[in-house]
């Protein structure tokens, strides 16, 4: 069997900026909606420069299926499921669906639009109600930020994919 996995270190002091979607602190600090995912600037909160487009930076795992042959109506709930280890007692993961469009006259770059998104915290993964750290301390008595080293595992053992409602039935597109 293959050990297929992704590494990364997760600072909380350079958080990956949030471009629209779902998670929102309300304007001017983020806004929902579609945004173009390739085009961060200095009105995006902790967006810096040279304003790469979020999927260059070493903490954000990008993994792009091939064009679709045809065209797809998602027609339900988008959901993920990983398999993670992490070095820190609490981490959070962020999944992003993003409609990838070829440069073109009005987009040189591409237009990577973000279709849904969703953030989790792993002192939830058992529970909502009943937080449960990984390892460590409780956050209320931390006294150090720790940067995480997340792996997300995508082998045969430990298939960690998205899954996605199509019209007509649920595929599975990675």
């Amino acid at each position: 069997m293959t050990d297929a996995s992704v590494t990364y270190d997760s600072d909380p002091r350079d958080p990956v900026p949030t471009m629209g979607g779902q998670v929102t602190s309300g304007e001017p600090v983020m806004t929902g909606g579609a945004y173009d995912q390739n085009a961060p600037d200095a009105r995006v909160h902790g967006a810096r420069e040279p304003y790469l487009p979020l999927d260059s930076r070493p903490d954000v795992i990008s993994l792009t299926t091939p064009p679709l042959e045809r065209d797809v109506v998602l027609a339900g709930p988008v959901s993920a499921i990983l398999h993670i280890s992490t070095s820190a007692p609490d981490t959070d993961f962020t999944i992003k669906l993003i409609d990838v469009h070829p440069p073109n006259a009005d987009y040189p770059h591409g237009f990577a639009m973000n279709l849904t998104d969703g953030i989790v915290r792993c002192r939830f993964h058992r529970s909502w109600e009943t937080p449960e750290l990984l390892t460590g301390e409780p956050e209320a008595t931390a006294r150090r930020t720790a940067v995480a080293t997340n792996t997300v595992h995508m082998d045969a053992g430990r298939p960690s994919h998205l899954r996605v409602w199509l019209e007509g039935g649920a595929d599975g597109l990675g």
